[in-house]
């Protein structure tokens, strides 16, 4: 599955990643080498590229896909 994300504009953008099991939220801080930085409550979390995603049912389409 491929996820476009404009990295000009990619700053303070609201994402959904995969943590273990469950989808996480946050807002995109910065980025470094296909290493995405997120700000998710106060928690800074680094991300890869490929696990960020736009919205939520992209995430869920994917956890369910594990399970089956």
């Amino acid at each position: 599955m491929k996820k476009f994300i404009n990295k000009s504009k990619a700053t303070s953008k609201h994402v959904c990643f995969i943590d273990g099991f469950s989808i996480r939220h946050g807002v995109i801080i910065g980025h470094a080498g296909g290493v995405w930085r997120v700000d998710c409550g106060g928690e800074i979390v680094s991300v890869w590229e490929d696990d960020i995603f736009t919205d939520s049912s992209a995430a869920r389409r994917v956890l369910n896909t594990m399970f089956d």
